[in-house]
């Protein structure tokens, strides 16, 4: 990410008396001044990410707050290499354990509409899904994200088996996603709004047995140029985003439909 984001502009460091590195970065895009603030949590986990969350909220205002890194695919049409970016948080680890077994109580935490709006305008103008620049052998897709404590290296775990019957579109599955969503979402605004959140990952395994660290980097680094790709269309204002639709040609007799 901090290589990734190097690139585009200025970076600073800074480490506050508590121990928290802050890497801030600035360019200037479309007329304004773009400022992006990356931190890494203490630990893998759901309760690491949500302080996270707690560190940049006290030393900024951001206006969107992102979780970008690895995870792994559980859906046959994802690889090793692609990114999946998250339309929605599946958090599989509420459960009731009774004599008969595990019931499981899955939350579902989708993004908020302005997320989803710049989301589909990214896929739009790039084509879905989006080979990667660096590597046309790897791809950008959306989908479902599960969430939970569990690093799943098994392909018959019963988290696995209860994120397919929960939704057929759960792509990938990770261990921040869901500490990031709630924290986000228990910090709402005074009108109840919670902030504009997302989460990008880069598929360093198969979530199975053959599940090792020897590709962490590469889908880091891919995870990371989605995102940066993404930024643009999560800055838009309004105003822009009617200017680039009505500059937009149109196709004649093409209809627009919920992907199947």
């Amino acid at each position: 990410m901090i290589d990734a984001l190097s690139r585009r502009g200025a970076h600073h460091k800074e480490v506050t008396p508590h121990g928290v590195r802050f890497h801030q970065f600035s360019w200037d895009a479309a007329g304004r001044t773009v400022r992006v603030v990356v931190t890494q949590s203490l630990l893998p986990g759901q309760q690491f990410a949500g302080n996270a969350v707690a560190y940049l909220r006290q030393s900024f205002a951001p206006r969107l707050l992102a979780l970008v890194g690895i995870g792994g695919s559980v859906h046959p049409d994802v690889h090793v290499g692609d990114v999946v970016i998250a339309q929605e948080i599946v958090h599989y680890e509420p459960r009731k354990i009774t004599p008969e077994g595990v019931r499981r109580r899955g939350r579902s935490h989708p993004v908020t509409a302005r997320v989803q709006h710049a989301i589909n305008d990214f896929f739009t103008e790039n084509g879905e899904p989006w080979p990667l620049p660096d590597g046309p052998d790897h791809r950008a897709l959306r989908g479902l994200i599960g969430s939970g404590e569990a690093v799943i290296a098994h392909v018959d775990a019963a988290e696995r088996r209860y994120l397919s019957e929960y939704n057929e579109k759960v792509l990938a599955v990770e261990t921040e996603g869901a500490g990031l969503v709630e924290a986000v979402h228990a910090a709402a605004n005074e009108a109840g709004t919670p902030k504009p959140w997302l989460v990008v990952r880069g598929m360093s395994d198969e979530a199975d047995s053959h599940k090792d660290d020897s590709r962490h980097e590469p889908a880091g680094r891919n995870a990371a140029e989605v995102f940066c790709g993404l930024l643009p269309h999560l800055l838009r204002t309004p105003r822009e985003m009617n200017d680039r639709q009505a500059a937009r040609p149109c196709s004649g007799g093409r209809v627009l439909r919920e992907r199947e």
